[in-house]
């Protein structure tokens, strides 16, 4: 006849199971690592689409959790922002010096900004960026040269240097 427990013992033994499984899987992780981390990710492939199916069903009836979400998102980005502009020189435009972050933009130097943003997909940018290492080809602009430089090929802040260094020379 099986023991009748009560809910405190089923509550201790459960704890302790628990406890069991953790050492198994720290003695596994210890014997074999790759093994490990491939048995992890399959399950956590396995149990994903519930997940996802999961979170989706809270964002859509749980309107604090959707806030919460949008805030983590919105910091998540800004710092991720703030890390690009860092490994492209710092947060200020290249041609006109603007520091205020709200108006800076990254700009491709050769052009081809929107080819590339057909190529990547989804993806933003500054994720692009970030995964690839941070490659050669881009700048920090504020919204007004970048815009200026893909309507003309030139900004009016370079030519108004230009002419400074000539007036200097002359």
């Amino acid at each position: 006849m099986p023991k009748i427990l009560t809910p405190e013992q089923r509550e201790t033994s459960r704890l302790r199971r628990r406890q069991r499984e953790t050492e198994r899987q720290r003695c596994a992780r210890a014997a074999d690592p790759d093994r490990y981390r491939l048995v992890a990710k399959a399950s956590r492939d396995r149990h994903r689409p519930e997940l996802r199916a999961r979170k989706k069903q809270r964002w859509a009836h749980d309107p604090e959790y959707r806030r919460k979400q949008q805030a983590r998102r919105a910091r998540w980005l800004q710092h991720l922002r703030q890390e690009v502009f860092l490994a492209y020189g710092g947060p200020i435009c290249r041609c006109c010096g603007e520091e205020h972050e709200e108006l800076l933009c990254l700009d491709h130097i050769e052009g081809g900004g929107n080819a590339h943003r057909r190529e990547i997909g989804q993806a933003s940018l500054p994720q692009w960026l970030k995964a690839h290492g941070f490659p050669p080809g881009f700048r920090v602009l504020c919204f007004n040269c970048n815009n200026v430089w893909a309507q003309r090929g030139y900004c009016p802040h370079e030519v108004e240097l230009d002419d400074v260094v000539e007036r200097m020379v002359i």
